[in-house]
Formats: C-alpha cells, structure tokens, sequence
C-alpha cells in the first residue's frame, strides 16, 4: 500500500510512525558497538591481518554504496515502512549467518552481503528521518542520538559476553533477533515517506552531484564517513591489541565515548542546531581529529581511552548536520541524499584498506595519523550544498 507523503510543517501525526525508525537506529547501532568491539576477536578467530580486515570490510562496502543508492528508489516503489521492514528482515537473517560461519572464505561472504544490506537499512532510516526532522536541524542530531545509544547497548553486551567467556556470535544473534522486532513493527506501521522522485543508478547519482551543487559537500561526507568508520573499527582494536588494554577497559572507553556522544546529539542537538551547522562540523570534526590523534601518540592506556572517546564524541555531530544541510537546500532531496551518503559509503570504502595496509606497512599508529588528518579535513572545509536552480547565485 503506497504511503502519503509527509505534510510539511505538521509533524504531530507523524511522529508515532517514527517509532520503527527509531528502533532502526538502536538496533543498527548496537551492532556498531558490537562490531567495534569484538572486531580483534573475529580477527583472530579467522586469523585475519589488518590488511585482510580491511579488504573484507572495502569489499563489504562497497556492495552497501550500491544498494544505498538505490534504496531511495526501492522506498518509492514499496512505501517506507515496507522498505524499512524487508531490509531489516535480510540484514537480520545474514548476521544470523555471518554468526554461524565456519570458517574464513564463508565469512567473508556471508559478511559482505549482510554489510550490503545494511546499507539498504541505512538509507532508508535516513531518508526517513531527514524527511521529517531536516527543517530542525537540532532535532535530527538528537535524533541520531539513538544509534549512539545502540552503540553502548552494543558495545556494553559484546565486552560481558566476551569477559564470561561467550562467544561475539551469540551477541550477533541477539541482535538479529531484535532486527526482525523491529522489521514486524515497521511493517504494520504507517511511515512517513519522503516525496516521490527518480533515482538513478550508483554511477548517475554519483555523477548528479555536480548539479545539485553537492561535489564538494559529498567529498566531506565522504571523508567524515572514512573518520567514523575508522574509529569504530580500529579504535578499540588499537586500545586492546597496541596499548594493552584488557577488554573491559577497551570496552569502556568505547562505551564512555558514545555515551557522552548520545547526550551530546540528545541533550545538545538543539544548541548544536541553533549553533549552525558549518560551524557545528568544524567544531565537531576538529574535536575528532585531536582525540584520534592523542590515541595515536600516546603511550599510556589511560590517555589513549581519553582519546578514544573524544574522537567519538566529535565526529558525532557531523554526518546528521551534513544530511541537514542536504534535505534543506538541495533540489532533489531524497536523490542527493542518496548520492551524498553513497559518496560516503565510498569513504568507508577507502577507509579500512588504507588504514590496514598503512599498518601492515609502518604501523597502526601511521593508519590513525591519516585519520586524524582527514578529520582536520573535513574540519577546514567550507563545504555547503550549492543551490544551482536559484537564478540570482
């Protein structure tokens, strides 16, 4: 059954049909938490180097970039709420997989399609929010604020259940299972959906971002997403395989910095909406940049956890911002941001293969420096969405 657009300006019926979205982002967050956890015990469990680590995950990602690009169109085509639920449902039953996988080359597998349909569930959640929460810029970081929340949930249950002796699998299971939740709710609910439009292939998207104005923007989503990523993937990894750390400890650092992340997107989304976006960013990713930093260049376990979660509470801000500007000022907004969060996914790409193999090559700590340059990065850039179709710019 198709789904009526969302009326603009009333959000007050709307609001208890984002409730399965909200579940979306708990529930994709505490798998983020867990991953970043148990991501050194999976590479041992299936003797991977950091080098092999990221080419899984590159390859992983880039399957999520092209379904993420045509997620907007499958939404259309099914209605919001049927799209969030059969993307859930497929992404669910592969962790389940990924969970049972015997050994290495069925990991990999099974792992890169399961991350390709979380790129599906990605884009849709944002989509979907952005479509009723962009002209409240404030409001949409709070509501991010949820996935952070997940990411605790996550990352907490992965460090019990490794300290009692459980496997991650049973972790993933878990999750899985509250992935299915999740996808029933969002199938018997009515979701507001963004207006209709048409989406072009990966390569079209990617090539339309010229003129909506958003090259320069995407390029920074692009490099933001590489910096996110990065520290959930290598930032505890680097505290529990490089600095010592056990895992509790690891655990915790992680845990502290997207629990100050959460009240920092909900508690302070409406300053940081009110404090204005291009600036919010380049606080947020300047923030980000010297936390990854003092992680990489310390010695003490104790400084580096400070930093862990620093850099988390910084790159927080930027990816909901960025989506803020590009549902409110471009032409298309549900094609761009379909074009500018594939970009990103093209970010997270680049991200673990050139991190893995800078640390196969000098060390872990050489891959971190990049990422905390390429956070400066994003910090210094003025990027905003350019708006072509206004005859007096």
């Amino acid at each position: 059954m198709a789904v009526e657009p969302t009326t603009e300006g009333d959000l007050t019926p709307e609001r208890p049909a984002l409730r399965p979205v909200a579940g979306a982002f708990l529930v994709f967050g505490s798998y983020a938490g867990a991953w970043a956890v148990a991501v050194i015990d999976i590479q041992r469990t299936f003797g991977l180097s950091d080098p092999g680590l990221g080419l899984v995950l590159a390859l992983g990602i880039l399957f999520a970039a092209a379904l993420n690009a045509v997620g907007g169109a499958l939404t259309d085509r099914w209605g919001a709420g049927t799209a969030l639920a059969r993307a859930l449902l497929t992404w669910s039953a592969l962790l389940i997989v990924v969970a049972a996988s015997p050994a290495l080359g069925f990991f990999a597998v099974a792992f890169t399609l399961a991350t390709a349909a979380g790129g599906f569930v990605d884009v849709v959640m944002n989509v979907v929010s952005a479509a009723v929460l962009a002209d409240r810029p404030g409001h949409l970081v709070r509501f991010h604020g949820l996935f952070n929340g997940g990411a605790v949930l996550g990352a907490a249950a992965t460090g019990i259940a490794l300290e009692l002796g459980a496997s991650w699998r049973v972790v993933w299971v878990g999750i899985a299972v509250l992935g299915f939740l999740v996808a029933y709710m969002s199938h018997s609910t009515r979701l507001p959906s963004p207006p209709r439009g048409i989406h072009p292939s990966l390569l079209r998207a990617l090539a339309s971002l010229r003129h909506e104005g958003l090259v320069v923007l995407a390029i920074v989503f692009a490099a933001s997403a590489m910096v996110e990523g990065g520290v959930a993937t290598w930032g505890v990894l680097y505290l529990r395989g490089h600095l010592g750390l056990g895992v509790l400890a690891g655990v915790g650092a992680y845990v502290v910095g997207q629990g100050l992340a959460t009240i920092t997107r909900i508690a302070g989304g409406p300053s940081i909406g009110a404090f204005g976006t291009r600036r919010g960013i380049a606080f947020g990713a300047g923030l980000s940049a010297a936390g990854i930093a003092l992680e990489a260049l310390t010695s003490s376990p104790a400084l580096g956890a400070v930093g862990l979660a620093v850099s988390c509470v910084g790159i927080t801000v930027v990816w909901p911002l960025l989506l803020a500007d590009v549902n409110n000022e471009a032409r298309h907004p549900a094609l761009a941001i379909g074009g500018v969060t594939a970009a990103g996914y093209l970010g997270m790409v680049a991200g673990p293969p050139i991190v893995g193999i800078l640390s196969g090559i000098f060390s872990l700590t050489t891959g971190l420096l990049v990422l905390a340059a390429t956070a400066m990065f994003v910090s210094l850039t003025p990027a905003h969405v350019r708006p072509t179709d206004d005859p007096t710019s």
